[in-house]
């Protein structure tokens, strides 16, 4: 898991970066705020995944009893 939350991670910040260059160069301190925000945001969307597909799989020995 940690593998694709870094992956996630360098994807976001990598999209943000796109979208910000086109406003002109981006100082240290954005950068850094951009990479601690994609960190963040990877981990929660993963995790939000991970409950997701377990429900779902809950839902599917439950219905798999009856």
């Amino acid at each position: 898991m940690k593998k694709s939350e870094k992956q996630l991670a360098a994807n976001i910040s990598s999209a943000v970066h796109i979208k910000l260059d086109l406003t002109g160069e981006q100082s240290e301190k954005v950068e850094k705020a951009i990479r601690k925000s994609a960190k963040k945001l990877a981990k929660k969307l993963l995790k939000i995944a991970s409950d997701e597909n377990n429900g779902q799989e809950k839902d599917k020995e439950d219905s798999d009893d009856h």
